[in-house]
């Protein structure tokens, strides 16, 4: 068991998840943080896709990463920074990266950021996963059946009855 000062990081397990919330957060401050420092590239590339309100867009994807990345990157709400970062990458995605095929053959770098971002979601779901476990309380085994609330037979018999 690892020890520390820091009440929630009492298991290796706390360590790792934390670890996993600060490298999920490096792809979306640094990207978020690099938008900031080149606003006008960034919103003609945005114009250059034909995506209405381009300064919009760019001001509500800017946020999205940096918000998530605060939100994660402290654990203050993994879920919902992980959730922040899933609806970016669904409408993101298709946009810029959803030209797979051209001329007939897979054009590769679009082909890798297709399947990064998909890697990148599967990777906030198992983040999402573990949130949820970690916010909810333990469970005693069993505990339904000590306190008489659930009998195994009571059990059998609703199984049977569906």
């Amino acid at each position: 068991m690892i020890v520390s000062s820091a009440p929630h990081l009492q298991q290796p397990a706390d360590l790792l998840f934390v670890l996993a919330c600060w490298l999920s957060c490096a792809i979306w401050a640094g990207v978020g943080a690099y938008k900031l420092c080149h606003r006008h590239e960034m919103i003609e590339i945005i114009r250059s896709r034909a995506i209405p309100w381009p300064v919009a867009a760019y001001m509500a994807s800017t946020a999205a990463e940096l918000i998530g990345a605060l939100l994660v990157g402290t654990q203050i709400a993994v879920t919902e920074g992980a959730l922040i970062w899933l609806a970016f990458l669904l409408v993101v995605t298709p946009i810029f990266h959803g030209a797979v095929l051209r001329d007939g053959a897979i054009d590769y770098p679009h082909f890798v950021q297709l399947l990064k971002n998909l890697s990148i979601a599967g990777g906030l779901l198992a983040l999402i996963l573990i949130d949820l476990g970690r916010r909810s309380p333990p469970a005693e085994p069993f505990s339904a059946y000590r306190s008489g609330v659930v009998t195994p037979h009571a059990v059998n018999d609703q199984d049977k009855s569906q």
